[in-house]
């Protein structure tokens, strides 16, 4: 209505919609004041807020509308500083509304808007703030990180070339340093900005004023060549070093440019830097050398070349980490390359073929955790390599500790009990590489651990590699290694065997006489509970008559071999699992086509005191389980319901009358 004003509500409704018809108003009226375009907001919105429709407009960068806000609308910037500075930064990313801005009056000294242009990377604004006299040398009130930071140091931070050099061409600016003793200059190298340094040296040169220092380092004893090696600034470092720059300054954990640039996995780098005589043989603090790194990033031609120049293969890190322990490590960890580690044992050897003891203390030295070469080369899968070690006479027999730190996860095992070479190869699943360290006389070490993983591997392995674990399972129960040792899960050999599905290791393991009613520390199952689960007729038949007794097996959840005998859900194991289950309550024998299942369950039955086959047969029928109190004729209900047996019908059917039969007396059945 006539009497409204046209508010800052009004404002916002145009400036929301891209509006610019309506804003051709006069700047006063008689119903009403004159309208402002930096009309606030009222506070009832946010306290902070002091949103305008000018600071609407500029941020949705509709520029029609703040256009047409400046030239209709009267703009009082004295009447609200605030909203005045907060306009001018809302306006850096768009140079053509600054300069609008600046043109209807807006001050650019305050609030320090070339600071916040050279922050966030705005190069025009930037540029037009410095030809409207802003200060360079100004510093960060705001700065979060510390640093005491200039706009010319961010404009360096972020590779605005021209703006530096505008900077540096203005009267009375210095070269001055933050809180971490970086100049400009070196804030450009840190940020790989290799254009915008080049840039700073040439115009300093340019300018007499103006003095640098290009083997300055920060508070971290960083300079501009460690910079320029990390990021592989090739352009930049033959700019220092034909400057006067030493091509040894120790940097950052007393790491020289050669070596930074070897841990960088800069090779063109650190071949320039070779060629200008880099100190090959020194090290950080850690005592790494450039070959160290090299080796372990996978640099073959700059591993030769140091090499070549004298760099020390028998040179021990910290750890005692040697430089074929980098080449081993890259070769299992990184690529499967073990090109660098095949070099420096052929290039070792060759020096010092007649120095047999030499060859020997690298071959077999120690490292990180007691790792060897040969570790790993087991470990990694690399049979050129392990072929090699072995040839040269490499100890199978020496320990290494499990370490997450620079093994895959698969090895950091819980124990941290030292292991040989070959339970490394087993353990990530190289049974070609296990086996050949399985016949070195060498071997004959730690071997009762290997069991459980041969078999572990054969219950995840493909068809592929599963006759080769097959195979060193088979040696080992023939030569008696750890056919008796159960796993953290108290679970034996003779279990797993069985909970896999692995007859023949199962049935070698009992003729071995090793314990049948060894129960899981966990689930308390015994290996006739995983082998009647698995379908394994013969074991079954070979566990009783070795004295597995059934009734008293029970699992924590009091399930006994017949539940899992009447579980016929999978109908690839449904008729032998019903054959089993109709033998132990029979108590007449399992019947199956394998010719070693002749034996019958009469003794199992007989082995409890005052109790005849009958009182056997009807425990095992009778027992309930602890949660759901389930009976086996229970789960074979619910269990034969869920799919179509019509095949088994008959062997079903008999199977359920043995079970009514066996307790018909506790269900009372007439």
């Amino acid at each position: 209505s006539g009497s409204c004003e046209p508010t800052h509500l009004t404002r916002h409704a145009l400036t929301a919609a891209g509006s610019i018809q309506s804003m051709s108003q006069p700047k006063s009226s008689s119903q009403g004041p004159a309208v402002t375009a930096n009309a606030a907001a009222p506070a009832s919105t946010s306290r902070n807020s002091r949103l305008t429709p000018l600071h609407l407009a500029i941020q949705a960068a509709n520029f029609d509308v703040a256009s047409a806000l400046l030239n209709h609308a009267a703009v009082d910037w004295a009447a609200d500083v605030m909203v005045a500075k907060s306009l001018l930064l809302e306006a850096l990313p768009f140079p053509y509304i600054l300069g609008k801005l600046i043109r209807h009056g807006l001050s650019v000294m305050e609030g320090q808007p070339l600071i916040r242009a050279c922050r966030r990377g705005y190069m025009h604004a930037a540029l037009m703030l410095l030809g409207l006299g802003c200060d360079p040398m100004a510093v960060a009130r705001s700065d979060k990180s510390g640093l005491k930071s200039t706009p010319l140091h961010y404009a360096a931070l972020h590779g605005m070339t021209a703006v530096v050099v505008a900077m540096l061409l203005i009267p009375g600016v210095e070269m001055v340093k933050d809180s971490k003793e970086q100049t400009p200059f070196l804030v450009a190298c840190k940020a790989n900005k290799s254009s915008t340094a080049l840039w700073v040296v040439r115009t300093v040169e340019a300018v007499p004023t103006l003095e640098i220092n290009l083997s300055d380092s920060n508070v971290d004893s960083e300079a501009a060549i460690h910079f320029a090696a990390r990021s592989g600034l090739v352009s930049l470092t033959k700019y220092l070093l034909a400057h006067g720059v030493g091509v040894d300054q120790p940097g950052a954990q007393r790491q020289t440019p050669l070596i930074a640039a070897c841990a960088s996995r800069h090779a063109e780098l650190a071949m320039h830097l070779l060629r200008a005589n880099a100190d090959v043989n020194a090290n950080d603090r850690e005592e790494q050398t450039a070959l160290h790194y090299a080796a372990r990033k996978g640099l073959m031609d700059v591993v030769r070349a140091l090499v070549g120049r004298g760099g020390g293969s028998m040179r021990a890190d910290k750890n005692l980490d040697l430089p074929i322990h980098m080449a081993c490590k890259y070769a299992m960890l990184d690529a499967g390359d073990d090109a660098i580690a095949l070099f420096l044992i052929e290039h070792f050897v060759a020096n010092h073929r007649s120095k047999t003891e030499y060859v020997s203390l690298m071959i077999n030295s120690q490292g990180l955790g007691g790792w060897t070469p040969l570790h790993y080369a087991a470990a990694g899968g690399l049979p050129k390599l392990t072929a090699l070690l072995l040839r040269w006479n490499a100890d199978a027999s020496l320990k290494a500790t499990p370490l997450a730190t620079h093994t895959p996860a698969l090895l950091a095992e819980e124990s941290d009990e030292p292991r040989t070479p070959i339970y490394y190869a087993m353990k990530m699943g190289h049974a070609a590489i296990a086996m050949s360290l399985l016949d070195r006389p060498e071997a004959d070490v730690e071997l009762d651990a290997l069991l459980h993983v041969a078999l572990d591997q054969l219950a995840g392995v493909g068809v592929a590699y599963a006759e080769s674990f097959r195979h060193i399972a088979h040696k080992l129960i023939e030569d008696g290694h750890g056919v008796a040792v159960p796993n953290a899960r108290g679970e034996t050999p003779l279990m797993r065997a069985c909970a896999i599905g692995e007859p023949e290791l199962a049935l070698k393991l009992i003729a071995a006489n090793v314990e049948v009613n060894h129960t899981s520390t966990a689930t308390k199952a015994t290996a006739l509970h995983f082998a009647v689960d698995k379908g394994l007729t013969s074991v079954v038949t070979a566990l009783v008559r070795e004295g597995a007794v059934p009734e008293n097996a029970l699992t924590v959840d009091y399930e006994n071999p017949l539940h899992l005998a009447c579980k016929v859900d999978d109908l690839r194991l449904a008729r032998t699992k019903l054959e089993i289950a109709h033998s132990l309550l029979s108590g007449k024998g399992v019947k199956s086509k394998s010719r070693n299942s002749t034996a019958a369950l009469a003794s199992a039955s007989k082995s409890a005191k005052g109790s005849g086959p009958s009182d056997a047969v009807a425990a095992l029928a009778a027992q309930e389980t602890k949660v759901t109190h389930q009976r086996p004729l229970h789960v074979l209900c619910m269990t034969a319901t869920t799919a179509e047996h019509s095949a088994l019908d008959k062997l079903l059917s008999k199977v359920a009358m043995d079970l009514i039969n066996a307790h018909k007396d506790a269900l009372g059945v007439s």
